[in-house]
């Protein structure tokens, strides 16, 4: 008994050394991007009926009309066409562009750049039921989209 609870210990010590390799370990025969990394308490929470978070790359023009985004991307046109993107709206209406890369410290002491937070926009589609085909193809605008995912509320 005193074993089994000895590597039950160990195990549990190893893996809070780095978290991620149990990910690793779980996910080591998929392709690299085919996997979602989002943990299961995202997944709990209610998306809003019919809306979804794109964020566009920075070097991407995109203006927001309040009924569509005004691109010089014909893919992020066709898209808003096809899904009849109703409204759209900044999430950060304040943010601008960052002018160059800026690193931060978080409280573990890891340095990350900070995020660019003006090009994140919330769009509402006309058919909820096509609100996953809508987000598979802004994803797969990967010329101009960093990420495209529902609209979730805690």
């Amino acid at each position: 008994m005193k074993k089994s609870t000895l590597l039950f210990v160990l195990a549990l010590w190893i893996f809070s050394i780095n978290p991620t390799t149990a990910q690793k370990v779980l996910f080591k025969s998929q392709p690299k991007d085919s996997v979602t990394r989002s943990s299961s308490w995202f997944a709990s929470y209610e998306s809003i009926h019919g809306e979804i978070i794109v964020k566009f790359k920075d070097n991407v023009s995109v203006k927001c009309t309040g009924t569509r985004l005004k691109s010089a991307s014909t893919v992020t046109t066709a898209l808003q066409t096809k899904y009849n993107v109703q409204t759209t709206e900044a999430l950060f209406p304040g943010a601008t562009r960052l002018k160059s890369a800026q690193m931060l410290t978080a409280p573990n002491g890891q340095k990350f750049v900070r995020p660019s937070l003006h090009n994140i926009y919330k769009l509402k589609i006309a058919d909820e039921k096509q609100l996953m085909n809508a987000i598979k193809d802004f994803k797969a605008d990967t010329a101009n989209v960093v990420y495209a995912e529902p609209r979730r509320v805690c």
